[in-house]
């Protein structure tokens, strides 16, 4: 993980990845996000985004569940099959799935699940419920 423990200094910004083949959400998210004081990345499709996690981990990721070349579901098992980012926070964004849907997708290990269309607060305020437990309990630094 890139967190820095408690007391080191320079205490760095919790980074979250945001991976989804719609631009206008590639721009939204990461803007929002930036603007509430966390580092985003972006990556537009499922390959892509499981190439940029497995090189420099996030803290977060955000993904969609309908991407080319890899879903978000195939993304979320790769990263639970490798023990380098098992434990890595994922939040699922979807057009295609339901309320009654939530605790299937649970099932597969999403930390939470955000149901499109998405206010960017909603994004926000599931990666600071996130990221409080990523940094140990700490806020995000601003």
């Amino acid at each position: 993980m890139r967190i820095e423990a408690p007391g080191d200094r320079p205490t760095r910004r919790c980074l979250v990845l945001v991976v989804d083949d719609d631009p206008d959400t590639r721009f939204i998210f990461p803007a929002a996000l930036e603007h509430a004081g966390y580092e985003a990345r972006v990556e537009a499709d499922g390959a892509a985004a499981l190439a940029a996690i497995r090189s420099d981990p996030p803290d977060i990721v955000v993904l969609d569940l309908a991407m080319p070349r890899l879903s978000g579901l195939e993304v979320l098992a790769r990263m639970k099959e490798d023990p380098r980012t098992r434990a890595i926070p994922v939040i699922a964004c979807t057009a295609v799935a339901t309320q009654a849907d939530v605790p299937d997708l649970r099932s597969h290990g999403f930390s939470d699940i955000l149901l499109k269309p998405i206010d960017p607060s909603a994004v926000i305020a599931s990666v600071a419920r996130l990221s409080l437990d990523a940094l140990g309990g700490r806020p995000n630094p601003d």
